[in-house]
């Protein structure tokens, strides 16, 4: 076929890999010198080296020393969200009690098995390129795929995307489906004989225009990313079969047995890497649930249970960003059934199945009752789930509801012109603010007397004016009083529905029984507090941070830390 590489990669001809392997043709007696045949002898060369050993093992080792991320170069959030995981594993303390050194270790020992990892997803499309079984793709179009491979990531359930592989990532190149390249390869071949793709399914008329236009543009992660949902390792019409049985692997067993069964599965399960596998199997057991294929055999993985040591540590999912799938809620609480620590997992399941209903019900186009959309409003609390990341399903459905003014008048039993939008809008007979609060508004709650819902984050940082909040004001967003050092007293009836932070409020002496106090609370450097109703820490479902100074009266309390 002629070359499309020199439109797609107008850098190539001029790149100093042509350029070699242009000198060593002419060597040869060859006379490349227009674009189109200095690619053409870099292709045959490039074809050529991964069709001999000792030259592909080379190029092998040079692909891996550019492609995969190092320690050093791991990006700062993937730490971050490693102290997320430990805090919902109620492992956070192990964290924030490191030294330096410790912290710098436990990067080591972590990092080594997820880049261990990468490197052998990356490994699998070389040596995959070089096999037999990929010798039905031209060496033009294997560097096009290899070229496109080494700036993708793994498949990302939510957008149907694969994501950019960029500098300082830990996470997976992406999956081979062998079904999904063919029909790639084949499409490009068809389309520089003058040929029209064939499609094996029914496909809408909008998923034919979108893969056209993805074909025509020569984008490799987009007609990928639309390939592999069409030969998706977990089809969709399998997914409400949920007929199926659970296998347990044991601590310390062959990491191989439970990898060869959901590698190239589609999970999205870090698991699915043999190095990493191994570090879960030796921490403690694990459970895999199959449900049935077509043949009715027991082979796609739907849910996980991992043990550290006696203790459950981690449930994932195969829907967005690891949650459980809307028909697995009943099979996964069953199974719950049977472990000691469940009851910490009552909430999740329910909310779990809660999100299921209530997306039905909005595809139905029912209306919710008032219940349903202070759940789904996370007006009370946050939705609980069990991936690594918020499901999906929480955010369609409040992007789903047409109307928000009428919800929250449903909600909170009041009027349109009761709720504000804007902070300038928050009158006396307000009953909720439907947005962020900033230091300039903080005069917005001095000495105002009805209760109010904010429903956004607020931030009063350093705002030495606000002297008073009103009673019985709800907060269900962050909140953030830094420096607030002439509030004295927290109000009557007040909520914190989210995280909360008092720091350095210096003149902050009372805390009255009934205050809810529902994530993380820190009340550091607040040196007038003497006193703080042990009600209000035995009902807080988060951590609470105290002074020092009040060390000896409550530290019996497990929720709470001293700094």
């Amino acid at each position: 076929m002629e070359h499309f590489l020199d439109k797609k990669y107008p850098d190539l001809a001029g790149s100093r890999e042509v350029y070699r392997a242009a000198k060593k043709a002419r060597k040869r007696g060859e006379k490349p010198y227009k674009r189109d045949e200095l690619i053409d002898s870099y292709i045959r060369r490039f074809g050529a080296i991964f069709r001999d050993p000792r030259g592909f093992a080379r190029l092998k080792r040079l692909i891996m020393d550019e492609y995969i991320t190092r320690l050093e170069d791991i990006s700062e959030g993937y730490w971050a969200l490693q102290e997320n995981i430990m805090a919902k594993q109620g492992r956070l303390d192990d964290w924030q009690n490191m030294s330096d050194e410790e912290k710098n270790e436990f990067k080591r020992k972590n990092s080594k098995d997820v880049l261990a990892d990468q490197s052998l997803s990356l490994e699998r499309w070389v040596d995959y390129l070089a096999s037999p079984d990929a010798g039905y793709i031209p060496d033009d179009l294997k560097y096009w795929v290899f070229r496109s491979i080494v700036k993708m990531q793994e498949f990302d359930k939510e957008t149907g995307e694969f994501g950019k592989h960029s500098k300082g990532t830990v996470k997976l190149f992406p999956e081979i489906n062998k079904k999904a390249l063919k029909f790639i390869i084949e499409a490009m071949l068809n389309k520089y004989a003058g040929k029209k793709t064939e499609f094996e399914l029914d496909i809408q008329e909008n998923e034919r225009r979108d893969f056209e236009k993805f074909l025509e543009k020569e984008d490799f992660a987009k007609l990928y990313a639309w390939a592999a949902v069409l030969y998706s390792p977990i089809p969709e019409h399998l997914l409400s079969i949920t007929e199926g049985e659970w296998r347990k692997f044991d601590q310390g067993s062959d990491p191989n047995e439970l990898v060869k069964t959901i590698h190239e599965k589609g999970t999205g399960w870090c698991t699915a890497g043999i190095h990493k596998a191994k570090a879960e199997l030796d921490e403690g057991d694990f459970w895999v649930y199959y449900s049935k294929d077509e043949e009715g055999n027991a082979t796609i993985p739907r849910i996980t249970i991992r043990k550290g040591g006696n203790d459950i540590i981690e449930v994932c999912g195969v829907a967005s960003k690891q949650n459980i799938d809307e028909f697995m809620g009943d099979v996964l609480t069953k199974k719950l059934d049977e472990f000691p620590e469940r009851e910490k997992y009552h909430k999740k399941e329910r909310h779990l199945k809660e999100l299921g209903r209530l997306a039905n019900k909005q595809k139905r186009g029912e209306e919710f009752t008032k219940d349903e959309l202070i759940f789904v409003y996370e007006q009370k609390e946050r939705a609980q789930y069990f991936g690594n990341e918020k499901d999906a399903r929480i955010e369609e459905l409040k992007n789903g509801r047409k109307n928000k003014i009428a919800d929250y008048c449903v909600m909170y039993d009041c009027a349109p012109e009761q709720i504000a939008t804007k902070s300038e809008e928050i009158s006396e007979s307000a009953i909720v603010y439907m947005g962020n609060l900033a230091p300039k508004d903080a005069n917005i709650l001095n000495n105002r007397k009805n209760p109010i819902v904010i429903d956004g984050n607020t931030s009063f940082y350093g705002s030495t004016s606000l002297i008073s909040l009103p009673e019985g004001i709800v907060f269900n967003g962050n909140a953030n009083f830094e420096g607030c050092s002439s509030l004295t007293a927290i109000p009557k009836g007040a909520a914190f529905n989210r995280n909360a932070y008092f720091f350095s409020c210096t003149s902050l002496a009372e805390i009255p029984e009934g205050t809810i106090l529902k994530e993380n609370v820190s009340f550091y450097g607040c040196t007038s507090l003497s006193e703080i109703p042990k009600s209000v820490l035995k009902k807080a479902e988060g951590t609470v941070t105290l002074p020092l100074h009040l060390k000896e009266k409550y530290s019996k309390f497990p929720n709470v830390k001293f700094a």
